[in-house]
């Protein structure tokens, strides 16, 4: 993807009851790339993905006709925290995670962090880069600040097409938390996700800021509610020392933030300890999985509700660790990709991290990294009935890219160095339009 801007989010007209849209290349994700193919919509909904023939010279009104462009299912980020998408302290190429956390905890502690613009922004910068669908991590702490209304500042909530979010409130609870007190934070939860429209999920944050017995707790709400569960686990090599012998660079840094309890981590604990409490979730997401060992990874792929979420640049920032891909696949463990957030990264471009990805992992093809942020991550957020491919009564929300018009393969070309993001639909309606404000 090139460093061309991409094109502004505008507000969304009123869609025609049918709509045709014919590109160059039609790439449904689920079989082959149609070439000259065409995607009916009726009300909304994909009516019919049709194979075609090159379009006449002239005009057709029937149809919107989009030469050298590829148009695809809208891209969906397994992970992020756009609650971070105001971040403007330094990010340093590369980073010890025990440096970088405290640097996260004074930014939200300080009159910088403004989490509801963050969250319009993100969303709208999400837009424009293709992405009409994010798993999101929304802290416990932003539920006060939205107690007064519907919106992230107590007001009403972000206005105007934006993507659709599945909101996993993230639980932090290094010293104990009561069953009534996930509770009342959970319900909360529910109820602000049912104002806006998003779906809900739960984030024990990770198991050093999670203790087993309220990581069941957690669980449990997931099963009686059918909630996706995300987790990060694995995400530093330090972390199992501090599950296993209850020391090392994590619990000095934890102590430092005054959020350490030796009774809560006494060791002894490993991931598998983690898992085996999250073994019958409806959905699990593993976020990084970056030091996951062969245990943990065995027991993963038995569980069968488990996707890992691979954010490539925010693991090249904190390892020079090859990313263990090839055993997660081995093991048939589905991996999406997520672009984490704006303290790790410099934008939200889910582009920029499959090209981080093809170039740190080369053994992935094209078509590998592109289903890792379309058909993976819908299954993984339970939306694959609505979006992630295109197939008839699936939601038109789309993504059409700019590419080199001479390429015979879509796939290749979507990573080239010319693809653009021209245009996103959403429900059928156009909300991106390059060179449109």
């Amino acid at each position: 993807m090139s460093d061309r801007d991409v094109p502004n989010s505008r507000s969304a007209a009123p869609s025609a009851e049918s709509l045709r849209i014919q590109a160059e290349w039609v790439l449904p994700i689920h079989g082959p790339p149609l070439h000259w193919g065409c995607v009916r919509i009726r009300a909304g909904r994909i009516e019919a993905v049709e194979p075609g023939t090159q379009p006449r010279p002239e005009p057709d009104p029937s149809r919107i006709t989009l030469r050298g462009t590829v148009l695809m299912p809208g891209l969906i980020n397994a992970h992020c925290h756009l609650e971070l998408s105001g971040w403007n302290r330094p990010r340093a190429a590369r980073q010890e995670f025990r440096h970088w956390v405290p640097e996260v905890v004074a930014f939200r502690r300080s009159s910088e962090y403004r989490p509801d613009e963050a969250v319009r922004a993100g969303l709208a910068e999400s837009l424009r880069h293709g992405i009409v669908w994010i798993g999101d991590i929304v802290p416990a702490a932003l539920l006060d600040r939205s107690s007064g209304g519907d919106g992230e500042d107590g007001g009403s909530p972000p206005q105007g097409p934006r993507p659709g979010v599945t909101a996993f409130l993230e639980i932090v609870a290094p010293l104990g938390k009561e069953p009534r007190e996930i509770a009342a934070l959970v319900e909360s939860h529910l109820k602000l996700c049912e104002a806006r429209g998003w779906r809900p999920g739960l984030s024990p944050h990770a198991p050093y800021t999670i203790p087993l017995a309220v990581l069941g707790e957690i669980a449990g709400w997931c099963r009686r509610h059918e909630l996706p569960l995300a987790i990060h686990l694995g995400e530093t090599a330090e972390e199992r020392r501090l599950l296993q012998r209850g020391d090392g660079p994590l619990r000095e840094m934890l102590e430092r933030l005054s959020a350490f309890d030796p009774r809560q981590f006494p060791g002894g604990a490993d991931w598998c300890d983690y898992l085996a409490r999250l073994s019958d979730v409806p959905r699990l997401l593993v976020i990084h999985g970056n030091h996951l060992d062969t245990a943990a990874i065995r027991r993963l792929a038995g569980m069968g509700n488990a996707t890992v979420v691979y954010c490539p640049r925010t693991h090249r920032r904190f390892t020079d660790a090859t990313y263990p891909m090839a055993l997660y696949r081995e093991a048939g463990i589905p991996v999406a990709v997520g672009t984490d957030s704006r303290a790790t990264a410099p934008d939200l471009s889910l582009w920029r991290e499959l090209g981080a990805a093809g170039a740190g992992l080369p053994g992935l093809s094209p078509k590998d990294l592109l289903e890792m942020v379309t058909a993976i991550p819908a299954r993984a957020l339970g939306v694959d009935g609505e979006i992630g491919t295109l197939e008839p009564g699936k939601r038109a929300d789309l993504t059409a890219v700019a590419v080199s018009q001479n390429s015979d393969d879509p796939y290749a070309a979507l990573l080239g160095p010319e693809a653009t993001v021209s245009r996103v639909w959403l429900a059928g309606q156009p909300v991106v339009a390059q060179g449109e404000a």
